[in-house]
């Protein structure tokens, strides 16, 4: 079971925004609905960022999926482990050091 860190952005009560990042492996998730382009997302990746104590090194993948090229320009690169079957981050498409993550959004 992966531990899991979120930022949410709510208008009334009703959630319009999230990134997640989950630990084990570390992998991230966004979703910003009708309010992409607003820079919500570099809002809520620089806040969640700021709380977690990350060595600059660790490395996050993430599933392209659906991002219409959101993740590489973040900065994500192609994962040299995708296809394989034993390694750290594999079935993970992308993938960026958390410090390089931190960069993209302060």
């Amino acid at each position: 079971m992966s531990n899991l860190n979120t930022v949410s952005v709510h208008c009334d009560e009703e959630e319009i925004a999230y990134f997640t990042m989950h630990e084990n492996p570390y992998s991230v998730s966004i979703n910003t609905g009708e309010y992409q382009g607003k820079g919500l997302a570099r809002l809520m990746v620089s806040l969640l960022c700021k709380k977690l104590n990350f060595s600059p090194e660790t490395l996050i993948y993430v599933d392209t999926d659906a991002s219409n090229g959101f993740w590489e320009a973040v900065g994500f690169k192609p994962n040299r482990y995708y296809s394989s079957k034993n390694r750290e981050g594999c079935g993970y498409e992308l993938v960026i050091e958390f410090g390089k993550l931190v960069e993209w959004a302060n």
